[in-house]
């Protein structure tokens, strides 16, 4: 089995075996995972499915168990991005896979677990829909709308960009975020940075504006508004951490 439909595989798996299980079990808390949050049972059974059939490509680095089995390579694996999303019945949460070279991307599969919508970049990036419905999520150059995450927690350069008249979303998944970032003027994260939640979904912008420093992250198809939204956020920022 390749990669992709390993991938493909997993994902459909998962939907389905949501269907057995109760609102109230998948939501159910656990221990704290290895990026930080605590776990519930639909971000572990997400993991267990996708380490099971992936293990045979390298050892999975995942954000809930850490490192699970052994390889030369390495999968970064976010089984639920987007576990508050999921546990709060908002569709937009997914899934975030990528199979490197230490930390240097091959293969990268994120896939919008709400209606089937899947980004996937070997040699080049292709999207589609694991069910095969019509995915919209094309290049939108002329978008005025867009996607700021964790902006509750960046007061100063959310009122900065609203100032300036700039619109945004934070719809509280990073790395389906990114991966549906053409569809948006940029898409901007403030916050700690973790591999698990970027490193699928920038292989799949290697042809954009990327700022990724401090914790810091900003990424456009355009340079013009790449330029003046960076300088606005770095502003609003340096008042934001003098408070």
């Amino acid at each position: 089995m390749e990669f992709y439909e390993a991938c493909v595989l997993s994902s459909k798996e998962f939907l389905e075996r949501l269907k057995t299980y109760s609102l109230t079990e998948l939501t159910e808390k656990f221990g704290v995972g290895e990026g930080g949050d605590k776990s519930m049972k639909a971000d572990l059974l997400s993991e267990e499915i996708f380490a099971r059939n992936l293990s045979s490509f390298g050892r999975i680095y995942s954000e809930e168990s850490g490192y699970i089995g052994s390889g030369e390579k390495t999968i970064y694996l976010d089984p639920l991005d987007g576990s508050d999303n999921f546990a709060a019945g908002l569709p937009y949460y997914g899934v975030s896979v990528c199979l490197s070279e230490g930390e240097k991307p091959q293969k990268s599969f994120v896939c919008n677990f709400a209606n089937g919508d899947y980004f996937y970049k070997e040699n080049a990036l292709e999207q589609g829909n694991i069910y095969e419905q019509p995915i919209l999520t094309v290049d939108r150059p002329f978008s005025s709308l867009a996607i700021f995450e964790k902006a509750y927690a960046n007061p100063k350069v959310a009122d900065a960009l609203h100032k300036n008249g700039i619109k945004f979303r934070s719809p509280g998944a990073l790395a389906l975020s990114l991966s549906y970032s053409r569809c948006a003027s940029f898409a901007l994260f403030m916050g700690k940075l973790r591999i698990f939640d970027i490193i699928a979904a920038l292989y799949f912008l290697d042809d954009m504006y990327i700022y990724n420093k401090d914790d810091t992250l900003l990424v456009s198809h355009d340079k013009k508004i790449f330029e003046e939204t960076l300088e606005i956020v770095l502003r609003a920022k340096e008042e934001q951490d003098v408070l």
